[in-house]
């Protein structure tokens, strides 16, 4: 799938959803899930789009509007995806854009942000939060301030226990219904 990420990110997130892509490729690639993302300068060339968020924002694909309301520190994002016939054709990705700043609190840090874009990018395979049986973790994750904003980390419950992210995981059921959405005969 070919990303176009906005003028409107801010901060670092351009090279957070770079690497958030290069770990998916990554992951995809190990465990054959027949989906990859590049990067796509022309958003018109793109079949997802990544913007940072602060409030509310509609966007349209092939005449179908949606309206998402996002805190710009919210600690998740949210993505939108649109089929024609069934078949997923483009996904609007909003990510806050100081996720977790609260009053007198810093902004989540960087390995945080890396696994909320890394969690949209597995809605743009087509999994929605109604699959979080398997989709990259079990249960909701929780963000860990740490002393330094870049030892920050999310904390999630798979088969085998807690397990902090970064590294990036996803669970042999997430990477089967990924698999089932873009491989044939399977």
């Amino acid at each position: 799938m070919k990303i176009h990420c906005t003028d409107s990110l801010v901060g670092d997130w351009r090279s957070v959803v770079a690497d958030a892509m290069t770990e998916f490729n990554s992951i995809s690639t190990r465990g054959t899930l027949g989906v990859s993302f590049v990067d796509e300068a022309a958003e018109d060339q793109a079949n997802v789009i990544v913007w940072n968020v602060d409030g509310t924002r509609s966007t349209s694909f092939a005449g179908t509007t949606t309206t998402v309301n996002l805190r710009g520190n919210a600690s998740a994002g949210n993505t939108r995806t649109f089929s024609i016939g069934g078949r997923m054709e483009m996904a609007h990705v909003f990510l806050p854009s100081t996720p977790g700043q609260y009053s007198q609190m810093r902004a989540l840090g960087r390995p945080v942000r890396l696994v909320i874009a890394f969690h949209e990018l597995i809605h743009c395979c087509g999994l929605h939060n109604d699959d979080h049986g398997g989709l990259a973790f079990h249960g909701h994750p929780s963000a860990t301030r740490a002393r330094n904003a870049a030892d920050d980390v999310v904390s999630v419950q798979t088969e085998n226990g807690y397990v902090h992210m970064p590294p990036l995981v996803i669970t042999p059921e997430t990477g089967r219904r990924i698999r089932a959405n873009w491989t044939s005969g399977e």
